[in-house]
């Protein structure tokens, strides 16, 4: 069902709630989540898969923190009171995980999505769902969404091998146009943290000049250090395309068996189908500009030298 091409490093997966709505015991849910995780993991077997488990839904019983809520036409409580079968869904994925920490992370929000009754003694009483948080007991509001987003931030930094804060950039700015799209120099965020490779690693350092990684390519500065060649990155292929601009010194571009110099203001383009690397190999820094679709990792489209033979032998 994936494309080839499609190789993400995280799949976030929290799936299973519109099956209990419909009427799915949760022993039957519960199963068929599990089915999707394992072809899932057989398909990117090198994927982390960051499992969430299921919101609460529904608990429209009269309980009076509920009264603000606008009850439509499609709503059914027999339906949409699925506490009870959710804990139980949630409670079996939670130990599937714990059985393949190797590739599943669990993650369960469902506490912050829910408060507690209490009765005119003071006892307590039935937790419910604030209408603040979900407007018809089911579908998040935005301050849903962002107690939400607060939830996952450390979970998919962590998937990801990076902080939280470069994830999730703050930037300052006049207007919210200029936070959300406009990156300053000062503010460029370090891309070797999310390659999870340093300058000794990848012999260049990297920043992103694109304001976010979220579309379909991203363009950043690299320096490559003096004679900045590393065995374990001998050439690199993969879906998309490359385009660069040498700022300063001299680069060595490699796009298949050809060896081509470039010199300050040279720039090129081509498609990373083609195996491909470049190196520093004078005695002075070199400074790119480049821009690559789809967003990569180096480390994860390096092509061994026996995989390199055999696709040559089979172009010609």
């Amino acid at each position: 069902l994936l494309p080839p091409n499609l190789q993400p490093k995280v799949f976030f997966v929290m799936i299973g709630t519109n099956d209990l709505g419909s009427g799915e015991e949760h022993e039957v849910v519960s199963s068929e989540v599990q089915l999707v995780l394992e072809q899932l993991h057989a398909a990117r077997p090198h994927a982390t898969i960051v499992l969430h488990g299921l919101l609460p839904r529904g608990g429209d019983e009269g309980i009076p923190h509920t009264s603000a809520f606008h009850r439509s036409g499609w709503w059914s409580a027999a339906h949409n009171n699925h506490y009870e079968p959710i804990r139980k869904v949630n409670a079996k994925l939670s130990t599937f995980a714990g059985r393949n920490p190797q590739w599943i992370k669990y993650l369960d929000c469902s506490h912050l999505f829910l408060s507690r009754a209490y009765d005119v003694a003071g006892g307590e009483g039935k937790s419910y769902i604030p209408v603040e948080l979900m407007y018809d007991l089911l579908h998040l509001t935005p301050e849903g969404y962002q107690r939400w987003a607060r939830c996952l931030q450390p979970k998919i930094a962590e998937a990801l091998g990076i902080s939280p804060d470069w994830f999730f950039a703050r930037r300052a700015g006049n207007g919210p146009m200029e936070r959300a799209y406009v990156v300053r120099r000062q503010n460029r965020r370090n891309l070797n943290t999310l390659y999870g490779e340093d300058v000794g690693a990848l012999g260049l350092s990297d920043e992103l000049l694109s304001s976010s990684i979220g579309g379909s390519f991203f363009m950043g500065i690299a320096v490559y250090e003096p004679h900045s060649s590393r065995p374990e990155h001998p050439m690199y292929q993969h879906a998309g395309e490359q385009h660069g601009l040498v700022l300063k010194g001299q680069l060595q571009l490699q796009i298949d068996d050809e060896m081509i110099d470039l010199e300050e203001g040279d720039s090129f383009s081509f498609p990373t189908t083609i195996t491909h690397n470049a190196r520093n190999v004078t005695d002075e820094p070199c400074q790119l500009i480049w821009s690559i679709s789809p967003v990569t990792i180096p480390r994860d489209v390096v092509i061994s030298e026996s995989r390199q033979t055999a696709t040559k032998k089979a172009q010609g």
